[in-house]
Protein backbone atom coordinates (compact mmCIF):
# COMPACT_ATOMS: atom_id res chain seq x y z
CA UNK A 1 0.00 0.00 0.00
CA UNK A 2 1.66 3.23 -1.19
CA UNK A 3 0.66 6.37 0.69
CA UNK A 4 1.54 10.00 -0.09
CA UNK A 5 1.63 12.36 2.90
CA UNK A 6 2.05 16.00 1.88
CA UNK A 7 1.51 19.60 3.08
CA UNK A 8 4.03 19.10 5.89
CA UNK A 9 6.66 21.48 7.21
CA UNK A 10 8.94 21.65 10.24
CA UNK A 11 11.00 24.42 11.81
CA UNK A 12 14.23 24.17 13.80
CA UNK A 13 15.11 20.96 11.93
CA UNK A 14 18.66 19.79 12.60
CA UNK A 15 20.51 19.95 9.27
CA UNK A 16 23.77 18.52 10.63
CA UNK A 17 23.49 14.91 9.49
CA UNK A 18 26.64 13.64 11.21
CA UNK A 19 30.35 14.52 11.54
CA UNK A 20 30.81 14.41 7.75
CA UNK A 21 27.63 15.74 6.11
CA UNK A 22 25.34 18.72 6.69
CA UNK A 23 22.84 20.97 4.92
CA UNK A 24 19.90 18.57 4.48
CA UNK A 25 17.73 16.48 6.80
CA UNK A 26 19.28 13.04 7.15
CA UNK A 27 17.71 9.95 5.53
CA UNK A 28 18.04 8.33 8.97
CA UNK A 29 15.87 11.15 10.39
CA UNK A 30 13.17 10.42 7.81
CA UNK A 31 13.43 6.73 8.67
CA UNK A 32 13.01 7.60 12.35
CA UNK A 33 9.88 9.61 11.56
CA UNK A 34 8.51 6.81 9.38
CA UNK A 35 9.29 4.30 12.14
CA UNK A 36 7.13 6.23 14.63
CA UNK A 37 4.26 6.36 12.12
CA UNK A 38 4.62 2.63 11.41
CA UNK A 39 4.60 1.87 15.14
CA UNK A 40 1.38 3.86 15.68
CA UNK A 41 -0.24 1.97 12.81
CA UNK A 42 0.61 -1.39 14.40
CA UNK A 43 3.66 -2.28 12.32
CA UNK A 44 7.21 -2.99 13.45
CA UNK A 45 9.15 0.30 13.26
CA UNK A 46 12.07 -1.58 11.65
CA UNK A 47 9.77 -2.35 8.70
CA UNK A 48 9.65 1.36 7.81
CA UNK A 49 10.07 2.12 4.11
CA UNK A 50 10.04 5.79 3.12
CA UNK A 51 10.84 8.04 0.17
CA UNK A 52 11.19 11.70 1.26
CA UNK A 53 10.52 14.58 -1.13
CA UNK A 54 11.95 18.02 -0.32
CA UNK A 55 10.03 21.09 -1.49
CA UNK A 56 12.00 23.72 0.41
CA UNK A 57 15.00 23.77 2.75
CA UNK A 58 15.86 27.16 4.25
CA UNK A 59 18.90 26.99 6.55
CA UNK A 60 19.32 29.36 9.46
CA UNK A 61 22.99 29.54 10.39
CA UNK A 62 22.38 31.69 13.44
CA UNK A 63 25.32 33.00 15.45
CA UNK A 64 28.47 30.95 14.95
CA UNK A 65 29.90 32.24 18.24
CA UNK A 66 28.07 33.19 21.44
CA UNK A 67 28.09 36.80 22.61
CA UNK A 68 30.54 37.50 25.45
CA UNK A 69 30.10 39.93 28.34
CA UNK A 70 32.15 40.85 31.35
CA UNK A 71 31.43 38.76 34.43
CA UNK A 72 33.51 39.92 37.34
CA UNK A 73 37.13 39.91 36.24
CA UNK A 74 36.64 37.86 33.08
CA UNK A 75 34.58 37.69 29.90
CA UNK A 76 32.21 34.73 29.56
CA UNK A 77 29.54 33.66 27.04
CA UNK A 78 26.06 34.95 27.82
CA UNK A 79 24.15 32.97 25.17
CA UNK A 80 24.18 29.57 23.52
CA UNK A 81 25.51 29.42 19.97
CA UNK A 82 23.01 28.11 17.41
CA UNK A 83 23.85 25.01 15.40
CA UNK A 84 22.84 24.52 11.77
CA UNK A 85 19.05 24.36 11.76
CA UNK A 86 16.45 25.25 9.18
CA UNK A 87 12.86 25.26 7.94
CA UNK A 88 11.86 22.29 5.79
CA UNK A 89 8.75 21.76 3.64
CA UNK A 90 8.42 18.13 2.59
CA UNK A 91 6.28 15.16 1.60
CA UNK A 92 6.63 11.47 2.43
CA UNK A 93 5.85 8.40 0.36
CA UNK A 94 5.32 5.41 2.65
CA UNK A 95 5.24 1.76 1.63
CA UNK A 96 2.92 0.09 4.15
CA UNK A 97 2.82 -3.70 4.56
CA UNK A 98 -1.00 -3.70 4.87
CA UNK A 99 -3.94 -1.42 4.15
CA UNK A 100 -4.72 1.22 6.77
CA UNK A 101 -7.37 3.96 6.96
CA UNK A 102 -6.04 7.29 5.67
CA UNK A 103 -7.47 9.10 8.72
CA UNK A 104 -5.43 6.84 11.01
CA UNK A 105 -2.32 7.61 8.96
CA UNK A 106 -2.96 11.37 9.23
CA UNK A 107 -3.34 11.12 13.01
CA UNK A 108 -0.11 9.10 13.23
CA UNK A 109 1.80 11.71 11.19
CA UNK A 110 0.51 14.91 12.82
CA UNK A 111 2.34 16.33 15.82
CA UNK A 112 5.54 14.35 15.19
CA UNK A 113 9.08 15.66 14.81
CA UNK A 114 11.62 15.59 12.02
CA UNK A 115 15.20 15.80 13.30
CA UNK A 116 14.03 17.73 16.35
CA UNK A 117 11.67 20.07 14.48
CA UNK A 118 7.94 19.92 15.22
CA UNK A 119 5.78 19.09 12.19
CA UNK A 120 2.82 21.30 11.24
CA UNK A 121 0.84 21.91 8.01
CA UNK A 122 2.83 23.88 5.42
CA UNK A 123 -0.41 25.64 4.46
CA UNK A 124 -2.03 26.51 7.77
CA UNK A 125 -5.51 26.72 6.23
CA UNK A 126 -5.35 23.06 5.13
CA UNK A 127 -4.65 19.87 7.12
CA UNK A 128 -1.86 17.41 6.40
CA UNK A 129 -2.89 15.58 3.20
CA UNK A 130 -2.93 11.76 3.02
CA UNK A 131 -3.81 9.97 -0.22
CA UNK A 132 -3.39 6.63 -1.95
CA UNK A 133 -1.00 6.50 -4.90
CA UNK A 134 -0.02 4.09 -7.64
CA UNK A 135 2.62 1.50 -6.65
CA UNK A 136 5.04 2.53 -9.41
CA UNK A 137 6.85 5.76 -10.20
CA UNK A 138 3.79 7.16 -11.96
CA UNK A 139 2.29 7.71 -8.51
CA UNK A 140 4.62 10.68 -8.07
CA UNK A 141 2.37 12.64 -10.44
CA UNK A 142 0.21 13.33 -7.37
CA UNK A 143 3.15 14.76 -5.43
CA UNK A 144 3.78 18.54 -5.44
CA UNK A 145 6.91 19.66 -7.28
CA UNK A 146 10.08 18.86 -5.38
CA UNK A 147 13.15 16.67 -5.29
CA UNK A 148 13.11 13.12 -3.99
CA UNK A 149 16.04 12.08 -1.80
CA UNK A 150 17.10 8.73 -3.26
CA UNK A 151 19.99 6.34 -2.54
CA UNK A 152 22.95 6.36 -4.90
CA UNK A 153 22.22 3.26 -6.99
CA UNK A 154 24.30 4.10 -10.06
CA UNK A 155 27.18 1.66 -10.74
CA UNK A 156 29.86 4.24 -9.91
CA UNK A 157 28.16 4.94 -6.55
CA UNK A 158 27.93 1.33 -5.44
CA UNK A 159 30.19 0.64 -2.47
CA UNK A 160 31.33 4.28 -2.22
CA UNK A 161 30.98 4.77 1.53
CA UNK A 162 33.10 6.09 4.38
CA UNK A 163 32.81 4.81 7.94
CA UNK A 164 36.06 6.33 9.14
CA UNK A 165 38.39 4.00 7.21
CA UNK A 166 41.63 5.53 5.88
CA UNK A 167 41.27 6.78 2.30
CA UNK A 168 37.52 6.22 2.13
CA UNK A 169 36.60 9.92 2.17
CA UNK A 170 38.66 10.53 -0.96
CA UNK A 171 36.49 8.02 -2.84
CA UNK A 172 33.31 9.72 -1.65
CA UNK A 173 34.66 13.12 -2.73
CA UNK A 174 35.64 11.80 -6.18
CA UNK A 175 32.17 10.30 -6.65
CA UNK A 176 30.48 13.55 -5.63
CA UNK A 177 32.52 15.59 -8.09
CA UNK A 178 32.19 13.20 -11.02
CA UNK A 179 30.71 14.84 -14.10
CA UNK A 180 27.91 13.23 -16.07
CA UNK A 181 28.62 11.84 -19.52
CA UNK A 182 26.37 11.05 -22.47
CA UNK A 183 26.60 7.35 -21.55
CA UNK A 184 25.78 8.00 -17.88
CA UNK A 185 23.65 11.15 -17.58
CA UNK A 186 22.95 12.32 -14.05
CA UNK A 187 19.22 12.91 -13.44
CA UNK A 188 19.77 15.01 -10.33
CA UNK A 189 22.26 16.51 -7.90
CA UNK A 190 24.79 14.28 -6.17
CA UNK A 191 24.88 14.97 -2.44
CA UNK A 192 26.65 13.49 0.61
CA UNK A 193 24.21 11.77 2.97
CA UNK A 194 24.34 10.18 6.39
CA UNK A 195 23.79 6.49 5.68
CA UNK A 196 24.10 4.78 9.06
CA UNK A 197 26.75 3.43 11.39
CA UNK A 198 29.60 0.95 11.78
CA UNK A 199 29.72 -0.60 15.24
CA UNK A 200 33.16 -0.46 16.84
CA UNK A 201 32.10 -2.38 19.96
CA UNK A 202 29.79 -5.35 20.32
CA UNK A 203 26.28 -4.97 21.79
CA UNK A 204 26.41 -5.69 25.51
CA UNK A 205 30.15 -5.10 25.80
CA UNK A 206 29.57 -1.68 27.41
CA UNK A 207 27.32 -0.91 30.39
CA UNK A 208 24.10 0.97 29.65
CA UNK A 209 24.49 4.61 30.81
CA UNK A 210 22.38 5.59 33.81
CA UNK A 211 20.70 8.41 31.89
CA UNK A 212 19.86 6.28 28.82
CA UNK A 213 16.33 6.71 27.43
CA UNK A 214 15.99 2.92 27.15
CA UNK A 215 17.37 0.89 30.04
CA UNK A 216 17.13 -2.37 28.07
CA UNK A 217 18.81 -1.55 24.73
CA UNK A 218 22.54 -2.44 24.76
CA UNK A 219 24.93 0.49 24.46
CA UNK A 220 27.28 0.45 21.45
CA UNK A 221 30.05 2.79 20.35
CA UNK A 222 29.75 3.43 16.61
CA UNK A 223 31.36 5.35 13.76
CA UNK A 224 28.91 7.37 11.60
CA UNK A 225 28.93 6.72 7.87
CA UNK A 226 28.55 8.90 4.79
CA UNK A 227 27.70 7.96 1.21
CA UNK A 228 26.55 9.55 -2.04
CA UNK A 229 22.86 10.01 -2.80
CA UNK A 230 20.86 12.01 -5.33
CA UNK A 231 18.22 14.73 -5.34
CA UNK A 232 15.96 13.99 -8.31
CA UNK A 233 12.89 15.93 -9.43
CA UNK A 234 9.65 13.99 -8.96
CA UNK A 235 8.79 15.08 -12.53
CA UNK A 236 11.94 13.45 -13.93
CA UNK A 237 11.27 10.34 -16.06
CA UNK A 238 14.37 8.80 -14.44
CA UNK A 239 12.17 7.85 -11.46
CA UNK A 240 8.61 8.64 -12.60
CA UNK A 241 8.78 5.94 -15.31
CA UNK A 242 10.09 3.26 -12.94
CA UNK A 243 8.20 -0.01 -12.74
CA UNK A 244 7.03 -1.08 -9.29
CA UNK A 245 10.12 -3.15 -8.44
CA UNK A 246 12.52 -0.40 -9.57
CA UNK A 247 10.55 2.25 -7.72
CA UNK A 248 10.45 0.11 -4.57
CA UNK A 249 14.25 -0.05 -4.49
CA UNK A 250 14.40 3.76 -4.13
CA UNK A 251 12.78 3.59 -0.70
CA UNK A 252 15.00 4.02 2.33
CA UNK A 253 14.80 1.08 4.74
CA UNK A 254 17.02 -0.26 7.50
CA UNK A 255 19.66 -2.88 6.74
CA UNK A 256 21.43 -4.54 9.68
CA UNK A 257 24.20 -7.05 8.98
CA UNK A 258 27.64 -7.72 10.39
CA UNK A 259 28.99 -4.58 12.05
CA UNK A 260 26.92 -2.17 9.95
CA UNK A 261 23.46 -0.64 10.30
CA UNK A 262 22.58 1.41 7.22
CA UNK A 263 19.58 3.26 5.82
CA UNK A 264 19.59 1.21 2.60
CA UNK A 265 21.05 -2.21 1.69
CA UNK A 266 23.15 -0.69 -1.13
CA UNK A 267 25.31 1.09 1.48
CA UNK A 268 25.82 -1.92 3.73
CA UNK A 269 29.11 -3.73 2.92
CA UNK A 270 27.51 -6.94 4.16
CA UNK A 271 24.42 -6.77 1.92
CA UNK A 272 25.38 -4.75 -1.14
CA UNK A 273 23.42 -5.85 -4.18
CA UNK A 274 20.37 -7.09 -2.27
CA UNK A 275 16.97 -5.35 -2.32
Amino acid sequence: MRILISNMSASRVNLIQNDYAAGLPSPTAFLGLAGVIFNDLGFDRWQARVLPVLHEVSPSLGRTRPEYAKKGRRFAPVETAEDLHGHVVFSLVLDLPEIRNTDDIRVAAEGRRLAGGSIFPACRSKPVSVSLMAPDGAGLRKCPRGRAVIPGLRPDMQGVTAFGEPGSFGKVKACLLKRATDEDPAPGYRVPLAIGYRMITRPGANPIPKNARDAHTPHVFAEPGVGVGELVSVRNPAIRDHYEAEFSNLFWRWSAAGNHITAHPSYNPETQGSN
